[in-house]
């Protein structure tokens, strides 16, 4: 089985969860709260109604490295209230063109005949003069799951909200990049387009027997889902860079996204898929500041235009003649941010930053459907605009205590309108007030020691997140949950460098997580495994 970016997160960084080795991410948290996925900078989470396949939106042969910035931070925000990952897609080498070609096959020992899996990958990249570029592409075609006992496991499994048994998936990435002005200069295009559909022989039934009893979801013939359930996403970006004006460096971006969410179809519910159109720039000045021995200062703005939906791929069955029931979200987003790092002496480093964020969204007029009654009510619900208007800090240090071994601690909030378009349907409103107040904030903390030395390195920490307004899914009911959370664990790493080539190492985390369900100021229940992940 071909490795997604959630596995390789999951199995290489201690706060994230495990991999739900499916489709979705729902349910992999990082320290215990959702996290905003960036590729290339260009934001891949639909914050205003949740898909969770930020993490499985580009192939893994197309990355170069990720980076992972634990709580907020000034630079990148609108959703980043756990923290930001942001993959980077792949460079081309220097010297001369490079191509490459692999291929692979798998099956499954218990079923050989349906389970076939093979995967082709394939790329080249160069610099020809000023000018450079990479092409990449993977296609993997997965056949069906079989457990030990060789029984076929449903494709799309009740709860997993979209399996990659039985899928295709296509990825290609472009690149080019021109430098001139003697190097100082850089323009550079990229182009990314990643599709995963799923078409399975077999289906899963939820009710097939009594649910209170179903050990496993069976495996029944036929694809029941109106329109193959997957995952579609299309990326533009145009990077323009200066290394030198007035002292400052200058990195400007404009970029478009276009991600569809096709969920696989629940008996006696519309089949559902999340659309997502984004349009957004950001602009990152670094200044050197000799004046304060040393420091530097990043500063900028950013701008989003995301416009979000989610539409019934069956309304009519479902809804004859009323239409898509579910709102339109465009969303304006705008925010300037400034960060400061500087050191005070030889040993102590500090950082701090702060970003203002301004959101607006307009709502459409949609049907508030209540699906507890038969046949379900419905409700035509006005709809208006939300406002928010929030002010975000952060600060951070750190010490050489020696020169192996390195202290740090640091405080950070972020920021997220948390799933407006699940919050909208999940209950009618006579007006929208009420959401504006259930925007989730997020205070974190954490302090923590880093250690590299000879043959060993390693880091130990500890971190604690409060925010009056958590959201997280009602077990019983599936509505979201706005109530006080308070989140706290240990997470640490350890390396041991055998030789050159090899090395031996592991992860640890470990979480605990509340919720005050009273609002009474005592946190009286656990939050559920899809946000608090075992040891």
């Amino acid at each position: 089985e071909s490795q997604t970016v959630a596995d390789v997160l999951s199995n290489t960084t201690p706060g994230f969860s495990k991999s739900t080795e499916a489709q979705p991410d729902f349910g992999q948290t990082l320290r215990g709260r959702t996290f905003l996925t960036l590729i290339d900078g260009v934001p891949q989470s639909t914050p205003l109604r949740d898909g969770r396949r930020s993490l499985n939106s580009i192939d893994p042969a197309s990355v170069e490295r990720i980076e992972i910035v634990r709580g907020g931070n000034a630079a990148f925000g609108f959703g980043a209230t756990g923290g930001t990952v942001n993959i980077i897609t792949k460079r081309p080498e220097d010297g001369e063109i490079r191509s490459f070609f692999q291929t692979g096959a798998g099956i499954s020992t218990t079923e050989t005949g349906d389970s076939l899996q093979f995967e082709t990958q394939v790329g080249t990249s160069g610099r020809i003069g000023a000018f450079d570029f990479v092409l990449d592409g993977t296609y993997i075609s997965r056949g069906a799951a079989f457990d030990a006992d060789g029984l076929r496991i449903p494709a799309d499994t009740t709860g997993a909200q979209g399996g990659t048994a039985e899928s295709d998936t296509v990825s290609l990435l472009a690149k080019f990049g021109y430098n001139f002005d003697g190097d100082r200069q850089r323009l550079q295009f990229s182009a990314l387009y990643f599709d995963t559909a799923q078409d399975p022989e077999f289906g899963g039934l939820s009710f097939a027997g009594d649910p209170a009893n179903d050990i496993r979801t069976p495996a029944v013939e036929g694809n029941f889902n109106p329109v193959d359930p997957g995952t579609r996403n299309v990326n533009y970006t145009l990077q323009y860079t200066h290394e030198d004006i007035m002292g400052s460096s200058l990195n400007a971006q404009i970029y478009y996204a276009d991600i569809t969410t096709t969920f696989g179809k629940f008996p006696g519910f519309p089949q559902t898929q999340i659309a997502s159109e984004k349009v957004g720039a950001r602009v990152t000045v670094t200044t050197p500041l000799s004046a304060l021995g040393g420091a530097t200062l990043v500063w900028g703005l950013a701008a989003l235009k995301d416009e979000t939906t989610q539409i019934a791929t069956d309304v009519e069955d479902f809804f004859p003649g009323l239409g898509q029931p579910d709102p339109v979200l465009d969303q304006t987003a705008t925010a300037i941010f400034a960060q400061l790092e500087f050191p005070i002496g030889d040993r102590l480093n500090i950082s701090t930053g702060v970003r203002h964020e301004i959101i607006s969204v307009d709502v459409s007029d949609f049907l508030f459907v209540d699906s507890s009654t038969t046949p379900p009510g419905i409700t035509p619900t006005r709809g208006g605009t939300l406002e928010f208007d929030e002010t975000l800090f952060n600060l951070t240090a750190s010490y050489d205590v020696t020169s192996d071994l390195q202290i740090y601690g640091g405080f950070s909030q972020g920021f997220t309108v948390a799933d407006i378009g699940r919050s909208l349907t999940d209950q009618s409103f006579a007006t929208l007030q009420s959401v504006e107040t259930e925007a989730q904030r997020t205070d974190n903390f954490e302090i923590g020691m880093r250690y590299q030395g000879g043959n060993w390195d390693g880091t130990l920490g500890g971190c604690i997140s409060d925010s009056d307004n958590g959201s997280s899914f009602d077990p019983e009911t599936l509505a979201i949950r706005k109530q006080p959370e308070r989140i706290k664990g240990i997470e640490a790493t350890a390396n041991f460098y055998a030789t050159e080539r090899l090395r031996f190492g592991g992860t640890l985390t470990y979480l605990e997580g509340e919720v005050d369900t009273n609002d009474d100021g005592t946190f009286d229940e656990d939050l559920p495994t899809t946000r608090i992940p075992p040891l």
